[in-house]
Formats: C-alpha cells, structure tokens, sequence
C-alpha cells in the first residue's frame, strides 16, 4: 500500500526520472537493469497519511485527468514522466474499480517498455511483510506493466528474477542473479525502500550502515551503475 504523502511522491518521482536518465546510456544489446529490495506489491491500495499536503485525493484525482500536462502536448508527449506513468496506473485501476498506486518497480518497468528498451529486474520482498505476501504479484509484473503502460515498440524484451528472502540475507540471492545476467547491461539502477535506516542494530524491515555498504558493492557495475535509498 504506497503511504498516499509527499514521502512516496518524491521517491517515485526520483526513481523514474532516474530511470528515464539512465535509458540514456542504454540499447537493444545493452539493456537497463534494476534492483530492488522492500519492493511491496505493483500495485496496492492507497494508505492515507496525517502529512499528505500535496498529495491527496484531490491531486490524484488531477493527475488522472491530465491537468499536469505541458500545455500543447498530449499526456503521451508529456516530458514529465512520472505525471505520465501514474497517469497510467490510476486510469488503469480506476477502471477496474480500485483505487490504487504503483511501486517503484512497476514505475520503471512503464519507463523501459515505452522507452522500447529491454529491462531486467531482480526485485525482493517477503511472505509475511508490512504489506501482506508480494511475492504472487512481483511475479506478474511483467504483465501488469504490459497491461497497463503497453510496449509502444513492440520489441522491448523482459528479465524478471523475484526473491523471497528477507533483507540482508537476499543479497547472496543477489549476487548469483547478477552473475548470471552475463551480457553488459548499459546501466544500472539499485534501490532501497526500507523503513528505517538504523546505523547498527536494525530490525526485520529496516536497513543498517554494513548491509548497506554490502548492497552497494554487489550492485557496482562496470558501467554506470546509480544507488537510491529512500528511508525515515
């Protein structure tokens, strides 16, 4: 469920520009690769929040009806892509009769299909999380993507490796996966969504300075390779 307050709209919004950057760099023989713990599921209800100034109904409501819009271009030429893929997702679940917001993972897969350049993605959660079991749905998140923001190529290939195993110990799950993917990726984008950042003893949802600096080595790319952490 994204916490509906300006904390989830500023890491979404980091998180896709961010990928929208590194495309840049990026090719049919190089594709984007990203990396993701605490992904909750693609997509989930809102969950309000006392500090939502900014990001209440009231805005969501404006973005699904474009009014965010560079004036003069169409919501599919909008340069700001995060207006455009959230767009997407809240025509999308509306239209089936929920009310629901995406993740990071979903958002970057939206960047990469109607970029038309091929993305792989390793992403983790847990069984037992804050948000129930994400596991079924990081699972279909290809099809939710292909659903919702459609391949505008038509040639856009998809890598999807999930893990289940709780933070840190799914960094070794990590490594094989990273090992595995054995043709350069153009660019790499790794990102953290726990709770709470915890410089020593940390608990099951938050992260600490030495899993942290782990997660940084094992994601360095010889290519460029951009880290985001977002926590309290």
């Amino acid at each position: 469920m994204p916490i509906q307050n300006v904390g989830t709209l500023l890491e979404n919004l980091v998180v896709t520009e961010t990928a929208a950057t590194l495309l840049g760099f990026c090719s049919r023989e190089a594709p984007l690769e990203f990396v993701n713990s605490f992904s909750m599921p693609p997509l989930a209800q809102w969950c309000s929040h006392t500090h939502n100034a900014g990001f209440d109904d009231v805005t969501l409501d404006r973005v699904e009806q474009n009014e965010f819009a560079v004036s003069g271009s169409s919501s599919d030429e909008d340069p700001l892509v995060y207006a455009r893929l959230l767009r997407c997702s809240i025509c999308s679940s509306r239209g089936q009769g929920r009310n629901q917001g995406p993740n990071a993972a979903l958002l970057v897969a939206g960047v990469a299909l109607q970029a038309g350049v091929p993305c792989r993605m390793w992403l983790n959660d847990v069984r037992r999380g804050r948000y129930g079991d994400a596991i079924p749905q990081l699972e279909q998140l290809e099809s939710t993507a292909r659903m919702i923001y459609h391949d505008s190529r038509g040639e856009s290939d998809f890598t999807l490796r999930v893990s289940d195993v709780p933070y840190p110990d799914c960094i070794s799950d990590l490594k094989t996966v990273l090992r595995e993917w054995t043709s350069r990726a153009g660019a790499r984008l790794g990102f953290l969504d726990p709770m709470r950042y915890q410089p020593n003893q940390r608990e099951a949802d938050h992260t600490s300075s030495q899993d942290h600096r782990c997660w940084l080595r094992e994601i360095a790319l010889e290519r460029l390779t951009c880290a985001v952490p977002f926590y309290g």
